[in-house]
């Protein structure tokens, strides 16, 4: 993997900015030829939780996450390297020395998603999920689950914090958004089989079997060409599913004691609005 790394500016706007300097995770495959630096937006980032993230708290390590918003660069490592003598500062809390600007324009720019995390627990569960877009996810980014830009880890103060890189999905409140339409239902259902027919259960798509739930909206998240892509797969499992490769998406059968209840709420919830269009029959739950 070549020698890069990923300096990660939080606050840059501001007369005090931090910067966090991360390599990339060796067990994945090298996605960038260039140094890389991320910007961190203003924009009010959302809480990230795990599995026994808080246990770890009792021996200092601090589990906590956040999803932030970030434009990503790269640059050439000759200018990357000339840059740091150019004379504009940035304080580097895991080094505690200065870095500098960048004297010559990025390659690249491009907007990302950020899993921000510190502590052992949580960075386990970013590699976890790492490791699924790098193998078995590779086929579906861009179309059923987002574009992986990479695992970035590092060390703070002797704390492990890391960031995880995502294609970035503009304008998904699933409060504001409301109520799924049928079309949306029928395109859930198509990337819940795509990930299925890989060999993949989410686990955490639906909160209710009987009525579709605003905290579903969480996992399906809306891309900038309008599809939809699904999201967060620190619990997803492998699984042989018998009925993603016999069924088409709008076709229906009564799934009861079928092996895969995921998939089964998803055909039938697209079939019940798109196919039948009884989308004002389905009960909403705004929790």
């Amino acid at each position: 993997m070549p020698r890069i790394t990923i300096d990660v500016a939080f606050g840059r706007g501001s007369e005090h900015p931090v910067m966090y300097v991360l390599k990339p995770e060796k067990t994945l495959r090298a996605l960038h030829e260039d140094n890389l630096i991320l910007k961190i937006s203003d924009r009010v980032p959302h809480r990230l939780g795990g599995d026994g993230w808080r246990s770890d708290q009792l021996t200092g390590d601090i589990n906590r996450g956040w999803l932030y918003h970030g434009v990503l660069k790269t640059y050439p490592k000759a200018a990357h390297s000339l840059a740091r003598d150019s004379g504009r500062s940035m304080s580097s809390p895991s080094s505690g020395s200065s870095r500098g600007g960048f004297a010559t324009p990025p390659q690249a720019e491009l907007q990302v998603a950020v899993k921000w995390v510190r502590g052992m627990r949580a960075i386990e569960s970013l590699r976890r999920e790492a490791r699924m877009y790098d193998s078995v996810l590779w086929p579906l980014q861009g179309s059923a689950v987002p574009n992986f830009y990479g695992l970035f880890v590092g060390m703070e103060n002797d704390v492990e914090v890391g960031c995880l890189l995502l294609e970035w999905c503009p304008g998904n409140d699933p409060v504001a958004a409301g109520k799924p339409t049928a079309d949306v239902l029928r395109m859930r259902a198509q990337a819940v089989q795509d990930l299925h027919k890989v060999g993949v259960h989410h686990g955490q798509l639906y909160e209710r079997p009987d009525a579709l739930c605003v905290s579903d909206g969480r996992h399906f998240l809306r891309a900038q060409d309008g599809t939809i892509r699904i999201v967060d797969f620190q619990r997803a499992n492998m699984h042989q599913c018998r009925v993603s490769e016999v069924h088409d998406v709008d076709e229906y059968a009564d799934y009861q004691g079928s092996p895969c209840n995921e998939l089964a709420f998803a055909f039938g919830y697209s079939h019940n609005a798109y196919t039948k269009g009884l989308l004002k029959s389905i009960p909403w739950n705004t929790y």
